[in-house]
């Protein structure tokens, strides 16, 4: 409510402040320097309130693009626990900026009904993990995953690897099984009390699948890449 009074008070403004200048053109009418001072300084008022308020006045409006999964191999890696490899893009269709806190994914099957609770572990170099056949190692991780902010119409594209939380009480450790599951991302942006779902990953889960992984392969879907709206 509070964005919409200030949006309306800055267009109105800006919109009479032109109506009031093209008339006296049009008209032929001379300009009084008071009024064109008191003109002047109302503008100025108004780009220094929006400066002031911009997140306010200009909306955050996060959309994120992801359709891929992945499954790196990694040395060590526990055959009954998936590390999940995720390329998204996060979106701000406004013009006001925003903060990302967090993302987690929840994970559920047809059959399985265990959800499994992941959290984001770290940030990986896409092109240096392509390179590297797909496989997780110290050279091609960036850093640990952080909150990030994002301004108006700014895109920003991370591979973050996510890893089930063994410690969560709500959502308890489960094992992976043969099943379609789908992967819910949720995140949390700053002045929001809950997390929101963005989007759905399909992820189909095969003996194949399963026996890859226990071999020390990765295991990668490529999906259709649209914006989720």
């Amino acid at each position: 409510m509070l964005v919409d009074y200030w949006r309306f008070i800055f267009i109105s403004v800006l919109f009479l402040t032109f109506i009031y200048f093209a008339l006296r053109i049009f008209l032929n009418l001379p300009f009084e320097k008071d009024k064109i001072a008191v003109a002047i300084s109302i503008i100025a008022l108004v780009i220094s309130i929006c400066g002031v308020f911009k997140n306010e006045i200009f909306t955050f409006k996060l959309r994120i693009c992801a359709k891929d999964w992945m499954m790196p191999a990694t040395a060590g890696s526990s055959p009954e626990n998936f590390i999940l490899t995720l390329p998204i893009q996060f979106v701000n269709k406004g013009y006001g900026e925003g903060f990302v806190e967090d993302i987690v994914l929840l994970i559920s099957g047809e059959k399985d009904k265990q959800i499994k609770y992941y959290i984001p572990l770290f940030e990986i170099n896409m092109k240096e993990f392509m390179q590297e056949k797909r496989s997780l190692h110290a050279k091609n991780i960036e850093k640990v995953f952080s909150g990030f902010s994002l301004k108006g119409k700014e895109t920003v594209a991370k591979t973050i690897v996510f890893n089930q939380d063994k410690n969560d009480k709500k959502y308890p450790f489960s094992k992976w099984q043969i099943d379609k599951y789908n992967i819910d991302i949720y995140i949390k942006i700053a002045r929001s009390s809950k997390y929101k779902r963005y989007t759905t990953i399909p992820a189909n889960i095969t003996q194949n699948t399963l026996d890859d992984w226990k071999n020390g392969n990765s295991v990668y879907r490529f999906g259709k890449r649209d914006f989720e709206r």
